[in-house]
């Protein structure tokens, strides 16, 4: 097994996490239709998402959900222009301003080819038939506990596309089969090394994933009070320490 600490771009992306971490079945494409509009498709999978940032952004710098320079996202598949529905930094829908951007698509938290100088303009706020320009959808992440340990709240939730504060370890509760024991954080699978969670809280190192031979993101780890990337309902799972 391959294991990498989290920087950049998986840092930021890594975060809507607990949702399948299968391979995407498809890539997220943008394509530039000229005339002011872009069109995005495959987006489906955990992770899949096209950054928006102002020209000429870089694209290194608008490959990470939480980089200064984002100003908007698109996680739904359609045609979009000026007015059409994209999803702000504060999390809530808003509508896509007439520019130069620089886009990025993001495939299972991964960066494709970005485009660079895309105009966007007209449109008129009219999103195309397979696009949704209604509130994005809600998403909920259950948070399991074990071993009859228990937290303030059993579920993280928001609109897709937003950001979510998870339970810190003094809103958790140990087992009394182990009352010493701190909440270090949370993981998409309920079997994620307690070691290497320990050593990330410890040393202040923030999220950890692990890949396997084949490359493929197998399990993500966030410390206990970090910042969630909502992309899909899904579970993460208590890492008790000490």
């Amino acid at each position: 097994m391959r294991t990498a600490l989290v920087t950049g771009l998986m840092v930021a992306s890594l975060m809507g996490v607990g949702l399948g971490l299968a391979a995407p079945a498809a890539a997220t494409t943008l394509a530039d239709n000229g005339g002011g509009s872009v069109t995005v498709s495959g987006i489906g999978g955990v992770g899949d998402v096209v950054l928006i940032c102002a020209s000429p952004t870089p694209a290194a710098d608008c490959s990470a959900l939480l980089a200064s320079a984002v100003l908007a996202s698109i996680n739904q598949n359609g045609t979009y222009s000026e007015g059409s529905t994209v999803i702000l930094p504060t999390g809530l829908a808003g509508p896509l301003a007439a520019g130069t951007y620089t886009m990025v698509p993001i495939t299972g938290f991964v960066a494709g080819a970005a485009l660079l100088n895309v105009v966007i303009t007209g449109g008129g706020g009219a999103p195309s038939s397979s696009e949704t320009s209604s509130q994005p959808r809600s998403v909920t992440l259950s948070l399991n506990t074990a071993d009859d340990s228990s937290c303030r709240q059993s579920s993280a939730s928001g609109f897709a596309g937003s950001w979510t504060t998870l339970p810190g370890a003094d809103d958790c509760t140990a087992s009394a089969s182990m009352p010493s024991a701190t909440l270090l954080g949370w993981a998409t699978t309920p079997n994620f090394p307690v070691d290497i969670a320990q050593r990330q809280v410890s040393n202040g190192w923030g999220a950890y994933e692990m890949f396997n031979d084949n490359g493929h993101l197998t399990a993500v780890f966030i410390p206990a009070g970090g910042a969630t990337f909502l992309s899909g309902d899904g579970n993460l799972f208590a890492i008790w320490g000490g």
